[in-house]
């Protein structure tokens, strides 16, 4: 594991791409694997982590904007509205997605962000077609092999940023594209948005992919429960960008769990 800093200003958004790749190839080589960036510090309050578009500075933009209105008053809310930790593929020694740094705070200060990098026992990349905006389950046989590399965490992580991935059960994937809506309405691109170009649905989506990420990890014995979360890619635009539709790319990375688990007790 290695710490690494970045100084950002107040209510900022810096990509931090080349920091980051330079440390997973001094770690992982040319090799495939898993790369966990946690924020670390007594500042992590005041951050948060994603994933989105890095060509259009309007995205970023619209980011904060979305920020400001779902906590006007910058109240620490980074690690709750992006992510405090992700997971993220690294194939060839190189990241799959380009990463957000998210100052939600009105104060300019360093984030520290720990990075920890663990080579893969098996990869897999395949596409889906949601067929319409909403929630949709990733077929068992695109994942079910994975479950035969034993103790083992599985990495799901969808490539395009105005989709989503979550953990989910059935009832609950039923209503989430609906509740998300409510959570940034399109509304907002007469509002707030300025990235408003590729349709009233594309904004929102990408928010929305910040707001429930699009990468999660679950333990081989977890998705081996008949009765557990199972992976859901949700689809928040009605047809999709640049002639994409709705076909999305999925990684999957195994890496082998620890063979003493650590176990606690809170009292």
């Amino acid at each position: 594991m290695s710490i690494v800093t970045v100084h950002l200003r107040g209510e900022s958004i810096s990509i931090i791409d080349s920091l980051i790749s330079r440390e997973v190839s001094s770690r992982l080589g040319s090799r495939d694997g898993l790369c966990n960036l946690a924020l670390a510090g007594p500042t992590a309050s005041h951050f948060g982590l994603s994933v989105n578009e890095n060509c259009d500075p309007t995205v970023q933009s619209d980011h904060l904007a979305a920020f400001r209105r779902l906590d006007p008053r910058g109240c620490q809310s980074g690690p709750v509205l992006a992510r405090g930790s992700m997971s993220l593929p690294v194939r060839k020694g190189q990241l799959k997605r380009g990463i957000y740094l998210i100052n939600t705070s009105k104060v300019d200060t360093k984030a520290s962000i720990a990075i920890t990098c663990i080579p893969a026992v098996s990869t897999s990349q395949f596409t889906l077609s949601g067929g319409g905006r909403g929630s949709h389950s990733i077929p068992k046989d695109k994942w079910y092999k994975f479950l035969s590399n034993g103790d083992a965490i599985v990495n799901f992580c969808e490539l395009h940023t105005s989709a989503s991935l979550s953990m989910l059960k059935p009832d609950c994937a039923n209503t989430l594209e609906d509740a998300m809506s409510r959570v940034v309405p399109e509304t907002w691109n007469m509002e707030i948005f300025q990235h408003v170009y590729e349709g009233p649905d594309d904004m929102p989506g990408h928010m929305k992919c910040t707001l429930l990420g699009c990468s999660h990890s679950l333990s081989s014995h977890a998705l081996s429960d008949p009765n557990g979360p199972r992976p859901y890619l949700t689809e928040h635009r009605n047809s999709g960008g640049w002639g994409v539709g709705h076909t999305r790319t999925v990684e999957l990375t195994t890496v082998p769990a620890a063979h003493k688990p650590i176990v606690s007790t809170i009292k």
